[in-house]
């Protein structure tokens, strides 16, 4: 591991370990505590796609007449887009994550009306800030979004990668863990479980591997880079444990 990369992980560590013993993974015991999750945690597994997507456009080339890139980052954004975008479902059959979240929401009975509507608001070519102020999300989920098509729009290579790595594919298989350890085991939970344990094998075993060789690629020996680096991840893991610490309040609030 190079020296930027364990001087990132020295930074981060704080942050990370709060997230990662987050008290909202012990508090997912009831079915009305699992729908407040997946009812506001559903906008961040929507927003990834298009965090990928904009790496896939800007990292490999998808222009016409086409031009060689960069084939370690082509493979990293491609294996992912293929994943997220295409995976297949519990019974082999390709689903996207986003729409098999959907699914999983439905078993248990979660609202899936805001996130639907969103999804046609933008279709309909409303920005995504219209359409969060539409539908009447609440601030930490309008935040994390906001955080999300805010730097797609504006962050840097190496910030935009930072983001995707530590905020994403770094992070994601630790939480997901805590959300297992103690997880209920019902046949109306099994496509949210299939979920949550697609992502802890793929992001933990190969995404956030590869992740790490593409910030080498992107920042190189730019002190300046990975400084970008290192403020923009501490930023997408900071919106996170905020939209955590709400949807444990929200999860209290109820029970």
């Amino acid at each position: 591991m190079s020296s930027f990369l364990i001087q990132i992980e020295k930074e981060l560590s704080q942050q990370k370990n709060y997230l990662k013993t987050h008290p909202l993974y012990e508090s997912l015991t009831s079915k009305k505590a699992i729908q407040v999750f997946m009812e506001n945690h559903v906008f961040a597994v929507w927003d990834f796609m298009s965090l990928v997507k904009t790496l896939q456009h800007r990292l490999t080339s998808v222009e016409i007449p086409w031009t060689p890139k960069n084939p370690k980052n082509c493979r990293l954004i491609n294996e992912i887009v293929l994943g997220e975008e295409s995976d297949l479902d519990p019974q082999g059959i390709p689903c996207s994550h986003y729409s098999l979240y959907l699914d999983a929401m439905k078993d248990v009975g979660a609202e899936t009306e805001k996130i639907v509507s969103l999804v046609s608001l933008v279709k309909q070519g409303y920005s995504v800030k219209q359409a969060t102020a539409s539908i009447n999300l609440p601030s930490p989920v309008c935040q994390f979004l906001n955080f999300t098509f805010d730097n797609i729009s504006m962050a840097s290579n190496p910030e935009l990668v930072a983001i995707f790595l530590y905020g994403r594919e770094d992070i994601i298989p630790e939480l997901f863990l805590g959300i297992l350890q103690d997880f209920p085991q019902a046949d109306q939970y099994q496509k949210l479980i299939y979920y949550l344990e697609r992502h802890i094998k793929v992001d933990g075993e190969q995404h956030s591997k590869l992740g790490q060789e593409m910030m080498i690629e992107i920042c190189g020996d730019s002190p300046q880079n990975w400084n970008n680096a290192v403020s923009a991840a501490k930023k997408a893991l900071q919106v996170r444990a905020e939209l955590w610490d709400f949807i444990h309040k929200e999860i209290n609030n109820i029970e």
